[in-house]
């Protein structure tokens, strides 16, 4: 079972991602925040395989809390989402240690899309992937 823990500020946007995460096979979000520290504090209490982390939080940027993540769990996977369409936003995401970053308007299918690709046990990953957001 994949442990997921979620980082998002919007509340219905994270309960929306938490609801249908839990409804696919061999998925459980264990944890759910919408802070910086809350997420922080939540990793010391859960055991997490991957971790979904919105770009900009209130108190900090998802990048500093993949960089927390991959300090605990060199191994964890991290997937942030960004409403940002700058190429920049992506790049500091994958410096931190994300190992893919979503542009929110792709964040139900391609955050589990993504999960099935990230944590396949015959994935070759030979750099990060960074998903192109989409103009809207």
């Amino acid at each position: 079972m994949m442990r997921v823990i979620l980082d998002e500020d919007h509340a219905s946007f994270r309960q929306a991602i938490a609801f249908i995460l839990d409804r696919e096979a061999g998925i459980e979000v264990v944890a759910q925040a919408g802070t910086l520290e809350e997420a922080r504090r939540l990793l010391t209490e859960q055991d997490v395989d991957v971790a979904v982390v919105d770009f900009n939080l209130p108190d900090g940027s998802g990048p500093k809390f993949v960089e927390h993540l991959r300090h605990l769990n060199p191994r964890g996977v991290a997937l942030i989402l960004t409403a940002s369409i700058d190429p920049e936003t992506h790049v500091l995401a994958l410096k931190a240690g994300a190992t893919e970053v979503l542009h929110k308007s792709e964040a139900v299918t391609g955050i589990v899309e993504a999960l099935g690709r990230l944590t396949s046990p015959a994935r070759q990953v030979k750099r990060p992937m960074v998903s192109e957001g989409r103009h809207g």
